[in-house]
């Protein structure tokens, strides 16, 4: 038997899955439905939600097991999340990292091992989502995609997770000088609603009824139970940046930025919401650009431009993200392919005005925080804000930042 080495960065995980506060917490029925919907689809008897810490493997959703953890050095887990695929292993009495693991020889006799890595958003594996047969076996190209994009749910919820023990307990503490907060938390519980209804809903669907559905349908369902995921945790983040500027936890830090790679490091961050929709974003090659702006309030500036310009352009559209220099400042500039707007809304919004958040092109709801917290950054950046739109032909908004002195 081989047991698997530490990974690269084992600190720098080991500090992003205890800051989650997930370990040895109970049963939760959204993690208990993925494990559940990957058993079904994967057509395996065990699966599993396992969480690897410093000596261990914990398991958060458990399907055809009693335990709740195995020791690190015998984890086929362990051995997953040191690669950045999926770790398949067909019939582990072949493979000589496993032939002789108690596992394997003894309960539960593992023969098949598939397990996606749980990745958080800064590339650092968690654990994995696994599927476990105890004969040898294969998974097909469609159980392995939806293996994966399943993982990503997994994170999705975890971290959703915590963002709103992060707002309770931030909530709790200005709740007095803040009310802003309070009427604004009343909104997310509201709009929470919706996707986290649907997620409910298709992971009962799909447990439900998986036999009788076919490959589009369940596919379907997976991709639309990841835009879900992705709109709850875009709400649960412009709220909690808006909470932690407001309340004073937050204050503009200006930098030199460098504006390609924050946004190649922004776009990866919405590159699976716009992979759900099948939107095109190219960004235009440009001369090297230093911004002097607060690079977490620039990144959310660029996020929810993006976002936005994502909830609103029909599937398989585009978007161009461009840089301009002009004197003294650098303007970054989204175009996307949507809906577009009246003259008439477009003119409201650039005079600041707030309006009603409407329904994205697949049924994305929000609750007009991004636009809310854009303006307040910008004005904290000394950045502009500006849209233009044509009705039916797409919207463009620009944000334009100040540049360092000696790069102006």
């Amino acid at each position: 038997m081989k047991s698997a080495g530490m990974h690269p960065f084992e600190n720098e995980r080991l500090a992003a899955l205890f800051d989650l506060n997930v370990l040895d917490t109970g049963r939760e029925s959204v993690f208990d439905n993925i494990a559940e919907l990957a058993a079904l689809i994967c057509h395996t008897p065990i699966a599993l939600v396992t969480l690897v810490d410093g000596t261990r493997q914990w398991f958060k959703a458990v399907v055809g097991l009693t335990a709740q953890e195995t020791s690190r050095d015998v984890a086929f887990c362990a051995h997953a999340i040191l690669g950045s695929e999926p770790l398949i292993v067909e019939d582990a009495l072949a493979d000589e990292r496993f032939h002789d693991n108690p596992l394997v020889t003894g309960e539960p006799g593992i023969r098949f091992y598939a397990g996606s890595p749980l990745v958080t958003h800064s590339g650092l594996p968690l654990g994995t989502l696994c599927a476990i047969d105890r004969v040898p076996r294969t998974l097909t190209p469609g159980q392995r995609r939806a293996l994966d994009i399943l993982s990503t749910q997994v994170v999705a919820h975890l971290e959703i997770r915590k963002m709103i023990a992060t707002l309770e307990k931030e909530t709790r503490a200005h709740l007095e000088e803040s009310s802003s907060i309070s009427r604004s938390l009343a909104a997310l519980a509201h709009d929470l609603r919706a996707p986290f209804s649907s997620i409910i809903g298709l992971t009962e669907l799909l447990a439900e009824d998986l036999s009788i559905l076919d490959k589009d349908e369940i596919l379907k369902c997976i991709l639309d139970l990841r835009r879900a995921g992705y709109a709850g945790i875009q709400m649960l983040e412009n709220l909690l940046d808006i909470s932690l500027f407001k309340g004073g936890m937050r204050k503009p830090e200006p930098k030199n930025v460098h504006l390609e790679h924050l946004l190649r490091k922004v776009l990866s961050t919405v590159s699976g919401m716009a992979a759900g929709k099948r939107i095109g974003i190219d960004l235009a090659g440009s001369e090297p650009v230093v911004l002097l702006a607060d690079p977490w309030m620039a990144s959310s500036i660029f996020q929810n431009m993006l976002s936005n310009a994502i909830k609103f352009t029909p599937t398989g559209g585009k978007i161009l993200v461009s840089c301009q220099r002009v004197p003294g400042a650098v303007s970054v500039r989204v175009q996307d392919s949507g809906v577009g707007m009246d003259q008439a809304t477009v003119d409201r919004l650039n005079a600041g005005e707030a309006i009603a958040s409407s329904h994205g092109t697949s049924g994305e709801k929000g609750m007009g925080l991004g636009l809310k917290l854009c303006r307040e950054f910008c004005q904290a950046s000394q950045a502009t804000l500006v849209f233009a739109s044509t009705h039916g032909q797409g919207t463009s908004c620009t944000v334009t930042f100040p540049v360092p002195p000696a790069s102006g």
